[in-house]
This record gives C-alpha cells, sequence and structure tokens, in this order.
C-alpha cells in the first residue's frame, strides 16, 4: 500500500511538470543571475506615507518567471510594511525577462532608505546598497540571503 502511495505522487508530478504548469523543471537562480536575465526593469517607487513616516528597510520577494519572461507569482518573503511590499509587487510585475524552455525562479531585493546626508528616500538593488556603504566607509553590511 505504501508502495502505491509514493508512485501515485511522482505520477502526479511528472504530469504537472510536463504541462508546463508545474514546477519541475524551472530552475531557481541567484539574484545575479536572475538580474542578468532582466530584459527591463522597473525600479519600485518610495511610497509617500511610508517616507513621511521614516519607515525603510529591506524587501525581499520570491518571484517566478514563466517561459514567456513574464513574472507570473510572487510571494513576499520580507518587507517593512504593506504599503513597500505593494510598491515592490507593482514594479516586478512589469519587469521582463529573457525567454526560457522551463522558466526561472529566484529572490530579488530592495533596499529602501534615507540618505541622511541629503534627506532623500531611495530605492536601491543590493550592488548599489553594497557600494553606498562602502562609500560612507561602514563595513558592518551584510547579505540577508547569506
Amino acid at each position: 500500500m505504501q508502495l502505491s502511495v509514493v508512485l501515485l505522487v511522482v505520477a502526479l508530478t511528472q504530469s504537472a511538470s510536463a504541462d508546463g504548469h508545474g514546477t519541475g523543471g524551472v530552475k531557481t537562480a541567484s539574484e545575479y543571475r536572475l538580474r542578468s536575465l532582466c530584459l527591463s526593469t522597473i525600479r519600485p517607487a518610495y511610497p509617500s506615507k511610508s517616507s513621511q513616516m521614516g519607515v525603510g528597510g529591506v524587501v525581499v520577494i520570491d518571484i517566478l518567471v514563466n517561459p514567456r519572461g513574464e513574472v507570473e507569482k510572487y510571494t513576499v518573503l520580507q518587507t517593512p510594511n504593506k504599503d513597500i511590499s505593494q510598491s515592490v509587487i507593482a514594479a516586478v510585475h512589469q519587469w521582463k525577462f529573457a525567454k526560457s524552455s522551463n522558466g526561472i525562479r529566484g529572490k530579488v531585493t530592495f533596499y529602501f532608505t534615507q540618505d541622511l546626508t541629503t534627506r532623500t528616500f531611495r530605492v536601491l538593488y543590493p550592488d548599489e546598497f553594497k557600494s553606498d556603504f562602502a562609500r560612507r566607509g561602514e563595513l558592518s553590511w551584510q547579505n540577508p540571503n547569506k
């Protein structure tokens, strides 16, 4: 009896993958690789309500890109508040990726920060955030995905 249950699960997994709607064959990519496959991006807007309240932080979103290069699904893994995560979702849904045979999935990180010198609020990608810390001489930056 236990063997038939295992075979049923395997059969369901294979049929879901065969029609392209399952997770079979979808490759998981690093953030760097995922961004390199991106043909066009839109940077999220810093929500005015969040900037007025001084809210900032890190947003991490897991995205599934279909074979046509469109963001099909997402899961917000980390966010400081709903307004900021909605801004990220709206922007990422407009991103276009290179077409692939099975699609791709991965995590994307955004940093919502305030430049204390200029008093401006910014949305930074990981490389920009890291170089900003290096420019200011701060060595305490750590990648939240590690």
